[in-house]
C-alpha cells in the first residue's frame, strides 16, 4: 500500500505533539518496517526542514532529522506537471491541491492528512491518521 502523508501529520511525529503523535508515529513505524510504502512532497522537505530549525535551533540537527526521513519515505518532486495539476484540481487551497496532484503522482492509495475537510470528492482517498490504523487493522 501506498500512502502520501501530509506535513503536518509527519511533524506531529517529530515533536511528538499530543494528542497527535501516537498515531503519526505509528504510520512512520510501518514505513520504517516497510509494511507501507510512504512518501512525502519536496514542498514537505522544506516545512520540517525550517520548522524543525525554529524547534531545535540546530540545523545540524535538522538536517538528520531529514536524513532519517529520507531513509523511510520516498520524496514526491513538486515540479511543473503537479502545479498544472494542482490549478485544474478546483481546489481553493492550492497548497492542498498540490498535495492531491503529489498523491496522484505517487499512485498513492491514500492522502494521509488530519485536514480532511479541505479535501472533497478527489481522485485519491483522504483519511486521518487514526482512520488509517484502524483500517489496517480490519
Amino acid at each position: 500500500m501506498k500512502i502520501l502523508i501530509d506535513t503536518g501529520v509527519v511533524l506531529d511525529a517529530i515533536a511528538a505533539r499530543v494528542p497527535f503523535a501516537a498515531s503519526a508515529q505509528e504510520i512512520l513505524l510501518l514505513a520504517t518496517s516497510k509494511q507501507l510504502q510512504g512518501a512525502i512532497t519536496s514542498f514537505t522537505v522544506s516545512d520540517i526542514y525550517h520548522l524543525s530549525l525554529n524547534r531545535l535551533q540546530d540545523s545540524t540537527q535538522a538536517m538528520e532529522i531529514l536524513r532519517r526521513l529520507f531513509v523511510v519515505l520516498s520524496i514526491v518532486a513538486v515540479d511543473s506537471a503537479i502545479c498544472h495539476k494542482a490549478l485544474d484540481l478546483g481546489l481553493h487551497d492550492y497548497d492542498d491541491a498540490i498535495l492531491v496532484a503529489s498523491a496522484i503522482k505517487y499512485k498513492a492509495n491514500y492522502l494521509v492528512t488530519r485536514t480532511i475537510p479541505h479535501f472533497i470528492s478527489l481522485p485519491v482517498p483522504v483519511i486521518s491518521p487514526e482512520d488509517f490504523l484502524r483500517m489496517r487493522l480490519s
